[in-house]
């Protein structure tokens, strides 16, 4: 006795089945498979439907190059009932028979959320929560990662490591509630707090600046220029620190009047 052969086949990207001989062979009668379709009978090797001449016979869609010159001798096949119906992608399937059902479970085509039924069941009930097939679906994760070649496994994980590297040289955390964020962020959206990353540096330079104009407002020379520069570049460190870019500004002004007062009292003196 041997065992029942199972067919697989792609519609639009998508992997039907499995399906035995006789369904797989009414598909191909109602014109889903043609000689140019892909027929698997492992769900990973794939191979044109004009090498299966079986699945063509009786059909009008049988493919010119399959040609039967004799036919296969009777073999006495005892088959499991197809009882078992389950939902896929919202629309329901079946009837397959428990083990093409297991073989589905094993291959990850179905998944244990969703919901199978057969007579005798009071209502549809999810994988996970029948014995029977809540086993094989524990199994078939590791079935999975064992058939999968080793080769695959570097591809599919290098474009997530370069898209991971490429999204944290472009982050920053907030130094407030720690979450990344945007490098160019002003401030932080989830605290609100203003982002010391965005234009480089902090406000310390103006707060500098503001105490240097204050001590140099006694020579104008000197602290005319660094009173100046002191109220720019607190001006533009608003964003990044505002309680420092504040206090640095009323010291460069408070160091620019003092300048200019003490200019036009040596101006008056020496035209004395």
């Amino acid at each position: 006795m041997s065992s029942a052969q199972f067919y697989y086949y792609k519609n639009r990207g998508q992997t039907l089945g499995p399906f035995d001989l006789g369904q797989i062979q009414q598909r191909a009668k109602r014109a889903q498979i043609s000689n140019r379709s892909e027929i698997s009978t492992d769900g990973f090797s794939w191979q044109p439907a004009q090498n299966f001449p079986e699945i063509f016979a009786g059909s009008t869609a049988a493919p010119p190059s399959a040609a039967i010159s004799a036919a296969a001798p009777a073999v006495a096949v005892v088959e499991e009932a197809a009882e078992w119906y389950y939902m896929l992608n919202g629309e329901q399937q079946g009837p397959v028979t428990e083990g093409q059902l297991q073989q589905m479970i094993g291959l990850g085509n179905v998944k244990d959320t969703d919901h199978v039924w057969k007579d005798g069941m009071i209502d549809w009930l999810e994988i996970r929560n029948v014995p029977d097939l809540a086993v094989q679906q524990a199994n078939a994760p590791q079935a999975m990662m064992q058939q999968q070649p080793m080769q695959q496994q570097p591809m599919m994980q290098q474009p997530i490591v370069q898209q991971n590297t490429a999204q944290l040289a472009n982050s920053a955390f907030c130094t407030s509630c720690g979450q990344a964020i945007a490098k160019e962020a002003p401030m932080c959206p989830h605290c609100g707090v203003p982002n010391k990353s965005h234009g480089g540096g902090s406000g310390t330079p103006a707060l500098v600046l503001g105490i240097i104009s204050l001590i140099a407002w006694i020579i104008p020379i000197i602290g005319l220029p660094v009173s100046i520069s002191g109220i720019v570049v607190s001006c533009r460190r608003m964003k990044v620190s505002m309680g420092m870019a504040i206090t640095g500004l009323v010291l460069s002004i408070l160091g620019l009047i003092l300048s200019l007062v003490n200019a036009w009292v040596g101006a008056i003196m020496f035209m004395n």
